[in-house]
């Protein structure tokens, strides 16, 4: 098994330029193979997948390090969750975060 550790950032609003404020989230997980760039992995738990758009091997930690896409809140979209919804559920699911930062200019 692979020792994979997933990182995401999550944003409050449809795109970064309308971002205000970022949420960085991340899961340690195994997987039988080595991860690569597009893979798009399903948790249990969770809701929606996430796509890889970037991997690194960590030497001295001993594990993959990949980089999910990046999460926006569309707000024309009503079936879209919201900022806190996305916080909430990831935090249910598992993934683990240092809270809300401002986006800095």
């Amino acid at each position: 098994m692979f020792q994979v550790h997933v990182y995401l950032y999550v944003w409050d609003s449809a795109n970064l330029e309308l971002s205000e404020n970022w949420a960085a989230f991340y899961k340690r997980i195994e997987l039988p193979f080595a991860p690569f760039i597009g893979l798009e992995i399903k948790l249990p738990l969770d809701t929606m997948g996430c796509r890889i758009e970037s991997v690194s091997w960590d030497v001295e930690g001993g594990f993959f390090r990949c980089k999910a896409e990046d999460l926006f809140t569309n707000t024309v979209e009503l079936d879209q969750p919201a900022f806190e919804d996305w916080l909430e559920d990831l935090a249910e699911t598992g993934w683990t975060s240092d809270g809300i930062h401002p986006k800095q200019s």
